[in-house]
Parts: structure tokens; sequence; C-alpha cells
């Protein structure tokens, strides 16, 4: 005998307000998805299956969000639906209550939100239920309780004895009501986010959530969005929410109004909060509307940028760990900057115009070397120190060397470096950056080493022994160039990038590494040139058919010549020689009859000259125009030269050629 019991539907179940909803599998490509919401422009959403079990759910605007991005169209059409679906919907039995749907909703994650409820029978896909079709549904019911309520109330009158009983009935129906009201308003207000909404007259409606008085600090009873924008945005941002707006409750298409609301300002400081405001494009009997999701993000942002800052301190400390000699010699080499050189470049140039370009540039080769050793606090005081010598430079007026001197007496080193050196003597000790633990020789007792080891050993023994020797004095031209693969890694996470691969290929060529300093510090601007205008985003190089990680490759050779040839090389997006011809008459760098003189491979190598930059705008990463400058400068001061070769769209080379000394 079969003992099972079977639970029997009733009229208060979530599954009777269940609809059926389209499903995919999830070996389907985006394209089936794709065809099914094109060919059902009302589908809000899609189901995807696995052996009849739901996996999770893709949303229409969601969906089209995706493909609406650059290049997602060609990305995600031919790979599996499972890299779009929402991996966590709520599902729910076919027999549970309708009463007890709330008060399950509000444990559902915040992203979630307005999704859909997926409803299984015995683990097997039945269909959907909305949010909004549920909230409906609870009015619908609600209105057909007050007319039962109505009739009773008519009949009441013609029976005292059925009035007692009906009124009991009344005060039952009024419970469930307030219950099921109560639980929807408990969602609203204890979510840990604000909740508004409004139509195209920009008046937030009454039923905003409590939350929303927390955050923004006062009631919104009949105060207009755009008001509340105007207070809480900076003017620009502002601007462009009202301009947004309008063109939101204008349109006539869902996928435009995704695209509206996208663009629409995410964050903003209400006193010492941060608040993050999403946007749902919601519609009510008919009316579209704007549902506002208020959350405060205070605390995660906190949180990001201290592990921002610990991430940057790490990096300094193993940067000075692990190349303590270089690191500390940059240091004092600034200190020695701007207590000697700076003030000998100002006696011994010709004009107070050279001297202060010249001490720019210097600043601005620092600048990349504390940033290459992680010295970010550092780099960030020299960045300002930039922005106020570049503001000299622009001041059009005749400056005196007496102005520039005074300039230079004002700056502190100790104070550029005062935040860098404390996290370095917090964790390695206030005696790291003074002392240490190397014998120090000079070049000459070297090199008296050298003499007499080839004076009293054979040709084999010098052979064993020499090479040991001038590893004192000599450094693989392979190991320095290798050493900028942590700034490139840094360079990229800044600006948000794939970190490429970095390959160090060719000779093994020893030098005296102080004798080309200058060339090598130089090369920062390289490689932050590379990450910055030429290795493209992922999905840019994806789009162009190239790996997601771009490469940048260092080769290194000696020529018949004895002269060393280092060829940096990326397979970046190339240089567009229009761009550049277009920036440099737009910098007056040129005027248009120059420039129309020029060949293409001329153009192009407008990219050294100083102050040219594609770049708008100055960041502490590039813009000044000064740093393929500095890398040309320091090869012609050693008497090489430099080549560039590029073709669009496959990348760029730099063939450097410097004497061996």
């Amino acid at each position: 005998m079969n003992n099972t019991i079977v639970k029997e539907p009733t009229e208060e179940i979530i599954g009777n307000l269940t609809i059926e909803i389209p499903s995919v599998l999830s070996t389907d490509t985006s394209k089936t998805l794709y065809d099914l919401f094109e060919s059902m422009p009302g589908l809000e959403g899609v189901v995807v299956l696995e052996g009849g079990y739901p996996l999770g759910l893709i949303m229409r605007n969601l969906f089209f969000q995706k493909m609406a991005e650059q290049f997602g169209f060609s990305i995600y059409m031919n790979r599996p639906v499972t890299l779009l679906f929402d991996t966590s919907p709520m599902i729910m039995d076919y027999y549970t209550e309708i009463s007890k749907v709330g008060i399950a909703a509000m444990n559902r994650p915040k992203n979630n939100l307005y999704d859909f409820i997926l409803v299984s029978k015995d683990d097997v896909y039945i269909g959907a239920v909305s949010i909004r079709l549920f909230l409906i549904e609870l009015s619908r019911k609600s209105d057909e309780k007050l007319k039962i309520l109505n009739l009773q109330h008519e009949n009441l009158k013609k029976a005292n004895e059925q009035e007692i009983e009906l009124r009991k009935t009344v005060d039952e129906n009024n419970k469930v009501i307030q219950l099921k009201s109560a639980s929807v308003k408990n969602l609203l207000d204890h979510a840990g986010q604000g909740f508004l909404s409004f139509g195209d007259n920009y008046i937030i409606e009454d039923e905003y959530s409590f939350e929303c008085i927390n955050i923004i600090g006062k009631k919104l009873d009949d105060v207009c969005y755009l008001d509340l924008v105007t207070e809480l945005f900076p003017a620009e941002n502002a601007a462009v929410q009202k301009l947004t707006l309008k063109s939101y409750f204008n349109s006539q298409s869902e996928i435009k109004d995704d695209a509206y609301l996208h663009l629409l300002p995410r964050e903003c400081q209400i006193g010492h909060q941060t608040i993050r405001f999403d946007y749902k494009r919601i519609e009510f009997f008919g009316e579209k509307k704007i549902m506002v999701i208020l959350t405060d993000i205070t605390e995660k942002v906190v949180m990001e940028r201290h592990l921002d800052e610990e991430g940057r301190n790490q990096r300094l400390v193993v940067k000075a760990l692990t190349s303590t000699d270089e690191f500390k010699r940059t240091i004092e080499e600034l200190y020695d900057f701007f207590k000697t050189d700076a003030y000998y470049i100002i006696q011994n140039s010709t004009t107070a115009s050279d001297a202060l370009n010249e001490i720019f540039r210097c600043v601005h080769t620092f600048k990349g070397d504390f940033a290459q050793f992680g010295l970010h606090n550092s780099s960030k005081k020299l960045h300002i120190i930039e922005d106020n010598l570049q503001l000299m430079l622009n001041s059009g007026g005749e400056l005196g060397k007496e102005t520039i001197k005074s300039m230079v007496e004002q700056i502190d080193s100790a104070r550029i470096t005062a935040e860098d050196t404390m996290v370095i003597s917090n964790i390695l000790g206030e005696d790291f950056l003074q002392e240490s633990k190397k014998i120090t020789i000079s070049e000459d007792n070297i090199r008296e080493i050298q003499l007499s080891v080839i004076r009293t050993c054979g040709q084999r023994q010098c052979a064993e022994i020499l090479p040991s020797v001038n590893k004192l004095r000599f450094k693989n031209i392979k190991v320095l160039m290798d050493q900028s693969k942590d700034y490139v890694e840094y360079i990229a996470e800044r600006l948000s990038k794939t970190v490429p691969q970095f390959i160090v290929t060719g000779e093994d060529i020893w030098i005296e590494k102080d004798k080309y300093s200058k060339v090598f510090k130089s090369m920062v601007h390289l490689f932050r040139n590379m990450c910055d205008h030429g290795i493209e985003m992922s999905d840019e190089r994806l789009a162009a058919g190239k790996d997601e990680v771009g490469t940048i490759t260092c080769h290194i050779e000696e020529d018949s010549y004895h002269n060393i040839v280092i060829k940096i090389s990326d397979d970046g997006r190339g240089i567009d020689a229009a761009i550049i011809k277009e920036k440099a008459l737009e910098k007056g760098l040129l005027t248009k009859e120059q420039l129309d003189r020029l060949s293409e491979k001329e153009i192009i190598q407008i990219i050294f000259m100083q102050g040219f930059s594609t770049k708008s705008d100055v960041s502490t990463l590039s813009g000044r125009g000064v740093g393929m400058t500095a890398v040309k400068e320091a090869i012609m001061h050693m008497n090489g030269h430099m080549e560039m070769e590029t073709v669009f769209g496959e990348g760029t080379s730099y063939i450097i050629t410097i004497p061996k000394i």
C-alpha cells in the first residue's frame, strides 16, 4: 500500500500564479537566446535548464545590455548561454503559500530583487512568477476581497444574525490583507537599501522605503527627483541626469531605455557616506516609471582603498628588498638633484627657460623612476611639482633664474619621500635605508684585481676567474631589462588592463650599468607608452582576432660594429599617423602647411617632439608630452640613435642602438 501523502493545491499557493517562460539548454549558444528574444518582444526572461532542473535565469534587459557593450555581440554570440546567466535565482516549491513569499523573498541577493521566481514541482521546472505579477496578483485579490466585503455589508443590513457572522469574516480577511501588505512593505524597509520610484512628472511617489530617509537625511514626500539630483550630485552630473531622464521618458524602445539608464551617474557623496544609485525600468498599469535603488557602499569603498594602499605598500617593500641598491640610489639621486644638480642646471643654462625645461624633464623622469620602484606617494608629490613647473612654463612671462632658484629652494626632498620611507621603516626597520650589509669596493680596486689575475694566472684560470670578477662591475642587459617586468605589471593594473606577457630574449651582453643609467631609466617611458597607448583592452584584442593577452618583447644583440642593439616591441594597435597629425596641429607644434609636406614616417616621428601627447588630459601616468623626448635625448647623449617601426593594427617596435663602452 502506498502511504505517500499528496499535498492538494489550495487557492493561496504560488503555483497558481505560475506562467510559462521559454527555456534553453545549458549547452545552447547565445545565438539561440538572441533569436528567442527577437521572436518574442514581450519576453522578459529565459530559464536555463539542465536535465529538467533550472540552473539559472537570463533577463532580457541584462542580455541586451551585454550585447550592447563594445564587441559584446561578437564575443558572446557563439558561446554557451552559461556565460550570461544568473546562477542564483530564487526557486520555490509549487505548493508554497503566497503569504510566505514576501518573507522568503527578503533573503534573496539584492541584485536579483526584480528577477523571476522559478517554480519547481518534484524538482522539475514548472514555470515562473515575476515579482511584478506577484504584486499585481496581491492587489487583484485585495480588490476582489473588498468587493466581497461590500456585498456582505449590504447583506448584513438585512439580517442581524448574518451581520455578526459576516463581520467576523471581514475581520479575518482584513488581517490576511494586512499581513500580506506588511510582508511586502517589510521587504522594502529592511532590505538594507533605499527604494523610490517616479514617473514622467519626476515627483517621488509616496511608497518610498524608510531606508531612503536614513540615507538622504530627509523625507521625500512631494519631492521632485530632479531637485534631489541637483542637491546631491555635482553640477555636471546633475545636468547629465536631467538630459538622460528626459530622453528616457521620450523613448519608445525598451532597449534604448536600458541604454539611457546605464548612462545615469552611479555614485555620489552624501555627508560621509558613498551612495550607489541603481536604476530599473518598471511599468505600472501601462505607465513607464523608474525605480531607484540606493545602497550605502561606504565600507566597501573604504575597504577597496585600504586594500589598494596595502597592495601598493607591499609592492614597495618587495622592490626595496629585491633591488636594494637601485632603490636607495634612486632616492639619493633625488636628494642630490634638489640639493646640487638643479642649481648647476640653473647656473649653466643659457636662459632661464632652458633651465626650467631641463628641470621639468628631470622631475618627469624621477616620477617614472619612483613609480617603477613602487614609491607611489613620492610619485604623486613629484606629479604636483610637475604641475607647478608646467604652470611656470605656460605663464608666458620671462622668468629669471633667481625665480627658478627660489622655487627649487622650497622643495624638500625628504618631505617628498617621507610617506614611502615611513612604510619601509615600519616594515623593514628604521636602519634599512641608512645601513648596508654589503662590502663596498671601488672600481679601481676591481681593476687591480683583474690585472693581478691576468699577471699571475694562466689562460685557463683567467677564463674561470675573470667572469666572476667582471660581475662586480658589470650587469647583464637581459637582467636589467627583465627588471622592468614588475613596472609593466604595475602600469597595466593602474590602467585596468590585462597584464601583458613580458619576454626578454637575445644575447648575454655585460655592461657597466652606471655608464648607461640614463638610457635604462628613460625606458620606463617606452614601457608606459606601450601599456597606455599600444596594448589594447582584452575585448578590443579579441574583436581584432588577437590573443586576449598582449605581449611586450625585448631583444638584445650586438651588431657587427660592436654596438648594443635593443629592440622593444609590442603587438598592440600600432600608431595612426592621422591621429598624430591631428594632435600635432591641435597642440600648435606644427602648422598645417608643415604637416602636409611630411611623409607618413616623418609624421610618426612627431611623438618624440617636446610637448607632444595624444592625450587631452594629464594624469599621474602620462599626458605631459616629455617622456618620449626624454628617451631620445638619453640615447643621443650616449651617441646612440633610435628608430621606430609601426604597423597600424599590428604593433610598434623601438630599435635602440648605443655604442658599447
